[in-house]
């Protein structure tokens, strides 16, 4: 199968790179895809679906730092898997950390990491934002403070934060989206 991607990418050092991130993440990659779709067809599909979109974007992620380069993998992998389970409109993992505060399981290695990728992607992305929003919501998602503890520090009322959060997380959801990215509410989620 990796030949099969090679023969897609034009460029010498952009195979090199690309077999390297096939041979360190396609088995993490998996992992992710069956977390969703509990059946190895299923995630061998999303698998192969996320490769294609790593190929799509090489010469974007070519320069990033291998952390980054994990998280755009494991992120891309999730949400072809996610897209696979809704078309076959049998969501099998909705909630994975309800799931395993259900089950009493910790969070593995790889659940940590796709929260930590998400929320990596998010902040990115709040720096995007126009002032009005930006604080507020890096408050509100990031540091999950309350809308009464940012209304407190800001000195605003609730009203206002929340109508500001609501606006905020429209935007940031639009602007990840644009870029090929699933957002799940739990993503976004704002303390009362």
């Amino acid at each position: 199968m990796l030949q099969f991607y090679l023969s897609l990418i034009s460029s010498d050092e952009d195979k090199i790179f690309f077999e390297k991130i096939y041979n360190e993440y396609k088995e993490t990659m998996m992992y992710v895809a069956l977390k969703y779709l509990k059946t190895n067809d299923k995630a061998e599909d999303a698998v192969h679906d996320a490769f294609l979109k790593i190929i799509d974007n090489i010469e974007k992620i070519s320069g990033n730092s291998c952390p980054q380069i994990k998280a755009f993998c494991v992120i891309t992998c999730r949400n072809k898997a996610i897209d696979i389970a809704r078309r076959s409109s049998k969501m099998v993992y909705s909630d994975v950390d309800a799931d395993l505060k259900y089950t009493g399981y910790e969070k593995s290695v790889e659940d940590q990491v796709i929260e930590n990728a998400n929320k990596d992607i998010i902040t990115s992305k709040l720096a995007e934002l126009s002032e009005i929003y930006r604080g507020i919501m890096y408050m509100s998602v990031v540091e999950e403070m309350s809308v009464k503890e940012i209304a407190k520090m800001v000195g605003l009322p609730k009203e206002t934060i929340k109508k500001r959060i609501q606006r905020g997380r429209k935007i940031l959801i639009d602007k990840l989206e644009k870029e090929g990215f699933q957002c799940q509410t739990k993503d976004l989620q704002t303390k009362s």
